[in-house]
């Protein structure tokens, strides 16, 4: 059983929303999250870390999130 962590997603208008995972969670999860959380479909937004795309596929340990980080919706033109 892994440890919830909270993050904080700043979406399209700059709000910020506090999500909980487990830390073993990747971002197709986060993604999933973010779209019940804001109602923002989960084809219509990237999500940068660090300056750097979010990659499906990835757990979000691996790529540094971890408790109380910052991830930023963008959106997919």
């Amino acid at each position: 059983m892994s440890n919830d962590m909270q993050i904080i997603v700043t979406d399209l208008d700059s709000k910020n929303h506090y999500i909980a995972l487990g830390t073993d969670a990747d971002v197709e999860k986060l993604r999933c999250k973010i779209a019940q959380k804001t109602g923002v479909h989960q084809e219509d937004f990237d999500l940068t870390f660090g300056g750097t795309k979010l990659q499906d596929g990835k757990l979000l340990k691996e790529l540094g999130i971890r408790e109380g980080s910052t991830v930023q919706m963008i959106s997919k033109s």
